[in-house]
């Protein structure tokens, strides 16, 4: 029967409404972390496997030009043995400067894995926290997620199941009002009350 449904919605709205979490308050996130290093330990390990891979394949590039460098010097001096003081000095100044410009490269392939990887990084973080404000009741929130991210497709569907959660909520606040009426109506204005108030819980999803 109808009068029995009633006070069983009721119990739980109130229910809700009392054990009801607010959303999470946004923290603020650092500048080096917002930008770069939103997530340390997955973006540091990739990277760190980047860099090693990297890594290797300088260091047998320098062997191997240090190779044909001593070679080519070999033969030169085997012709104009005069000439290999000054070859030696250039060769030990050439091998320092491919060395410096393998460490800047290196350098530069870590920075440059770091910003890619805080790409996905960066998204699924702002993925998790919009969606641990949903899980809160807070059906306005909206994803937003950066032009040059990875996971943006992503965005519209988010934005779309939290515009259909609020859309469910204000029929729900609708119904619960028409409920809280027809109660009241009835000459039950403390269980007309319990029903609006559920009915305001539900218009805050919505809204």
């Amino acid at each position: 029967p109808p009068e029995l449904s009633i006070p069983a919605i009721t119990e739980k709205g109130a229910s809700m409404t009392s054990q009801e979490n607010p959303s999470p308050p946004v923290k603020k996130i650092p500048f080096w972390k917002r930008k770069f290093l939103i997530d340390p330990a997955g973006q540091l390990v990739t990277t760190a496997k980047v860099a090693a891979l990297v890594l290797l394949l300088l260091i047998l590039l320098n062997i191997v030009f240090q190779m044909l460098m001593t070679s080519h010097t070999s033969q030169v001096i085997s012709r104009s043995p005069e000439f290999a003081s000054e070859l030696h000095e250039t060769d030990t100044r050439a091998a320092w400067i491919f060395a410096a410009l393998s460490a800047i490269t290196f350098v530069l392939v870590i920075i440059r894995s770091i910003m890619l990887t805080h790409r996905t990084a960066g998204a699924a973080f702002n993925i998790n926290r919009c969606l641990a404000q949903v899980a809160a009741g807070d059906y306005t929130t909206t994803l937003r997620v950066r032009a040059k991210d990875n996971l943006r497709g992503l965005q519209e569907p988010f934005n779309e199941m939290t515009a259909a959660l609020r859309l469910r909520a204000g029929e729900d606040r609708d119904t619960l009002v028409r409920i809280a009426d027809e109660v009241d109506k009835l000459g039950n204005s403390a269980l007309a009350e319990e029903v609006r108030k559920l009915a305001e819980a539900k218009g805050q999803m919505a809204d």
